[in-house]
């Protein structure tokens, strides 16, 4: 979104939080972020308010499952809650302040985003009846591609040093991880990167 910003003095908090709150219009999905029937945590983040929810656990199933099969899905879900902080920027402002702010914001760079859309020759947005018809795991119309020159593994961020520190922890896990399935194989004790599984094959034993 920098480019929405230009000729001003940019800031990064308020870059990223709007950045995220604007993708379902810079994506061509609705006019408003309001139709959007994902969840977007803008108004819950201006308003100050907490969302409860819970994750299943994958990894830790899928590794508690090798050790004994009869263990149960239901017992790997785990609860959390999303508590959303003011910047530091704005902790001199009331919550109205803050909000009407904000807001004020939003509609500025909505405006922004959809003349971005135009200047780059694209018109007309999804909206939110067809997004509800799209089917989960559809192919999508158009999407972004690499090629055999991209650097990869690909990390979408504007942000070089986010990059940067996504990339080392990539690279540390992947050495980690050959390094924990070697000794796995070879039938020594590994312990495994998380997020990550022992790989298949047949153990080594003396």
């Amino acid at each position: 979104f920098s480019h929405y910003e230009s000729g001003e003095k940019r800031t990064p908090w308020r870059h990223r939080l709007l950045y995220c709150a604007l993708q379902p219009i810079a994506n061509g999905l609705t006019e408003r972020i309001g139709d959007y029937p994902g969840y977007n945590s803008f108004f819950d983040a201006i308003n100050g308010r907490e969302k409860s929810y819970s994750l299943f656990d994958a990894s830790a199933y899928y590794l508690a499952k090798r050790r004994d099969p009869s263990v149960r899905k239901a017992d790997f879900y785990r609860s959390y809650t999303l508590k959303y902080h003011r910047p530091p920027q704005c902790d001199s402002m009331s919550p109205a302040e803050y909000k009407k702010f904000m807001l004020r914001e939003l509609e500025r760079r909505t405006a922004a985003a959809k003349q971005k859309r135009i200047d780059d020759g694209k018109s007309g947005f999804l909206g939110r009846e067809n997004i509800l018809k799209t089917s989960p795991g559809a192919e999508p119309v158009t999407t972004k591609k690499s090629t055999r020159y991209t650097r990869r593994p690909l990390v979408l961020t504007s942000c070089s040093h986010t990059r940067s520190e996504c990339l080392l922890l990539t690279f540390s896990i992947r050495k980690r991880h050959r390094e924990a399935s070697r000794l796995y194989l070879l039938g020594e004790t590994a312990t495994f990167p998380e997020g990550t599984y022992p790989p298949p094959g047949s153990l080594k034993r003396a």
